[in-house]
């Protein structure tokens, strides 16, 4: 059996089915590729330190013991007893305010009690314009985003 030269190839539907789904490609990858935009990268950084924050409270009543949360601004990084080292985006500018609770505690720290108070203290996050608050009620441990 042999085939004949008309059935070898491509019919012209098959070869423009191919290049319509070939053209879609970049168009579905482009969103993936992109960097999303300052104020959303700095609201989900602010949202999982919010969150770090509560469950290191959480931690420090559940197990009856104090916990530092520390904030190193140069690195960019935070961490606790109760989570792991973690990272902001490279491009977010930190800056920590204390309490001035009337305890010593080492520069970028807040010291949670296992009455759920706290040191107190106020975190600011900056990317490019975005700007947001995090605070930490030094008689309730309370965290509380200010946008």
């Amino acid at each position: 059996m042999s085939r004949s030269s008309a059935d070898a190839g491509f019919t012209l539907i098959e070869i423009l089915v191919i290049v319509a789904i070939l053209s879609l490609i970049p168009a579905l990858a482009s969103p993936l590729l992109r960097r999303p935009p300052a104020p959303a990268r700095l609201k989900a950084d602010v949202t999982r330190l919010a969150a770090a924050l509560r469950v290191t409270r959480a931690a420090a009543l559940a197990q009856n013991r104090e916990m530092d949360f520390v904030v190193r601004p140069g690195p960019r990084t935070y961490a606790s007893p109760a989570i792991p080292v973690s990272s902001l985006d490279p491009a977010i500018d930190v800056g920590i305010i204390p309490a001035g609770a009337g305890r010593v505690i080492p520069p970028g720290t807040i010291r949670f009690f296992p009455s759920g108070q706290s040191t107190g203290g106020e975190l600011r996050l900056r990317l490019d314009h975005a700007e947001a608050r995090l605070q930490v009620i030094w008689a309730t441990g309370h965290v509380v985003v200010h946008p």
